[in-house]
């Protein structure tokens, strides 16, 4: 689920692993596992003979995304329009996309509206009734993953619907 890569050396033994140039403590096995961003090398010792660095490989370690704070609806709020904007803040990761689980039962399992593959940290959602009581939670996707999903926050969605009006103005 991301977070490291194994770098193997093609000597069983004598080896030193070096970070952007610098010996790494302890770095001696034939394998290791670099879990830090940075370029990577090896140095292999036999009968006393160094040999030079071999040539640097680039690693970018990309972890599994961090989770959301959700913004609007704020948790517990009452009166909330329909249809409803849903914003959620998080980190700027490149690469990442989001899913949104609506629900009228605090445990999920009764779900409304959702969707995956979100782009931004919006969602608008046109199918929830007046008067009722959802909960909804957020989780952030990259390539190494899904983050947690955020709490559950609660909302109750206001006893009218507002409705944008069409074909305005209307001669009489």
């Amino acid at each position: 689920n991301g977070g490291s890569v194994t770098l193997t050396s093609s000597s069983s033994t004598g080896n030193q692993w070096n970070l952007n140039g610098t010996p790494i403590g302890g770095a001696t096995n034939q394998t290791y596992v670099a879990s830090v961003t940075g370029n990577y090398s090896v140095t292999v010792t036999l009968s006393s003979c160094a040999s030079t660095p071999s040539s640097s490989i680039s690693v970018t370690v990309i972890t599994a995304p961090s989770s959301v704070s959700q913004t609007n609806p704020a948790n517990g709020s009452t009166g909330v329009s329909t249809p409803t904007t849903f914003n959620w803040v998080a980190s700027a990761e490149p690469g990442v996309t989001y899913s949104i689980d609506i629900s009228t039962d605090a445990a999920f399992s009764i779900i409304v509206d959702q969707a995956t593959g979100l782009s931004t940290t919006t969602f608008n959602s046109t199918v929830l009734s007046p008067g009722t009581t959802y909960y909804w939670r957020v989780r952030v996707t990259n390539t190494c993953g899904n983050s947690n999903w955020s709490g559950n926050y609660s909302f109750t969605t206001g006893a009218c619907v507002i409705t944008a009006s069409t074909n305005v103005p209307i001669i009489i």
